[in-house]
């Protein structure tokens, strides 16, 4: 009796030193990831948002158009009820006319819009001459997924990113990031006449 309660004990022991090895490896892994490394998680998450990132993409679209002396005549969002590529991959359709000059503008306005994050891809483009100006309708397509809903188990070990994730990262840290703006409160003051 004595014999089994010791060998489970001894059992319990081994398996308790091979969790801890492996706590202590994911440990030093972990201490040992740059700053960098830490970016890069923001990185993908601005390029391959949580959420519909129709603003930002709106936002990118136009400024694109104002770096290509360009106008944003129209935009229109298209989010069909079935979004959804896969499990965790969603999209939207967004529909936008840009006024220019001549294609070279227009052109720009594309480059523009694919080098900005969030990852949008150009589905569409119908450009016509219209006067002394050139149209173009294009139809862009948005996508956003949701964030790991799990990670792995305590005694898996952690694997670094391989060449071509790396590789990755780097392709979506150079996309033109979105602008956040933070509005400051007002302070409050004092109102003499509160009519007023």
């Amino acid at each position: 009796m004595f014999c089994i309660f010791l060998s489970t004990q001894l059992a319990d022991l081994r398996q308790a030193k091979i969790d801890e090895t492996t706590l202590d490896e994911k440990l030093a892994t972990l201490k040992s990831v740059e700053q960098s490394s830490l970016s890069g998680t923001d990185v993908s998450v601005k390029a391959l948002p949580v959420e519909n990132p129709a603003m930002f993409a709106i936002s990118q679209v136009k400024d694109s158009a104002v770096l290509a002396t360009s106008t944003v005549s129209a935009v229109k969002l298209k989010n069909e009820t079935n979004n959804t590529i896969s499990k965790d991959l969603s999209f939207a359709s967004l529909e936008t006319t840009v006024i220019a000059s001549d294609a070279d503008s227009v052109v720009k306005v594309m480059q523009g819009i694919i080098n900005a994050a969030p990852v949008t891809t150009i589905d569409e483009v119908k450009i016509e001459k219209k006067l002394d100006a050139m149209s173009a309708n294009i139809k862009l397509g948005l996508y956003w997924a949701a964030l790991p809903a799990e990670v792995s188990a305590v005694d898996e070990p952690i694997n670094d990113l391989t060449a071509d994730e790396k590789g990755l990262l780097d392709k979506l840290s150079k996309l033109k990031q979105p602008i956040y703006t933070t509005l400051v409160p007002q302070e409050t003051t004092d109102r003499p006449n509160p009519f007023n």
